[in-house]
């Protein structure tokens, strides 16, 4: 139920969509989800865990095997004609350290939310990983606040992203991609 609370959201966000999640390897129906997003003009971001900063980062290794499928969408045909100069997907990676700061002072980013249109947001336990979908006791929660969406994207914006990286598509071609979750 939870895995269809995600995917209902990514399927009704119309503008933006901001997720933060610790532990990222999408499955086929979150991959797609997110692909469908972005080529109906959506703007995706999402944020992860670098192995950097990651408790686990073999997680995050296997999670990028998927960033090049991801980030391909961005070439699509669909999401180059967008009238959203924002349009499409990318991918973060908190390295707990911002880009003016000479060491890192945060840890692990252990956040599992995501913002829709700056009027829903989900929260909750759930990670966006084969685990959580097929293994975990996970849950989250859907609020229709406005006032908490943007309180939650202004974090996002303004903090988390000061303390990460984005993944170019270069760097994402070069990341190895598993044979199996």
């Amino acid at each position: 139920r939870t895995l269809r609370a995600w995917r209902l959201r990514f399927e009704s966000a119309r503008e933006q969509l901001q997720i933060a999640n610790a532990y990222f390897v999408p499955t086929p129906a979150i991959a797609a989800a997110l692909k469908a997003a972005a080529s109906r003009c959506v703007s995706v971001l999402l944020l992860s865990n670098s192995p950097e900063t990651n408790d686990l980062p073999e997680i995050t290794l296997v999670g990028r095997g998927y960033y090049k499928d991801l980030l391909a969408v961005n070439e699509s045909t669909e999401v180059r004609s967008c009238a959203n100069p924002d349009a499409g997907l990318r991918i973060w990676e908190w390295v707990g350290q911002a880009a003016d700061e000479p060491a890192r002072n945060q840890g692990t980013m252990h956040s599992k939310f995501a913002v829709f249109d700056a009027e829903r947001s989900l929260v909750g336990s759930y990670n966006l990983d084969p685990r959580s979908e097929k293994l975990n006791s996970e849950t989250a929660v859907v609020f229709l606040q406005p006032d908490l969406a943007r309180q939650l994207r202004m974090k996002f914006l303004d903090e988390d992203l000061r303390y990460a990286r984005e993944v170019t598509p270069e760097e994402a071609a070069r990341f190895e991609a598993p044979d199996s979750v």
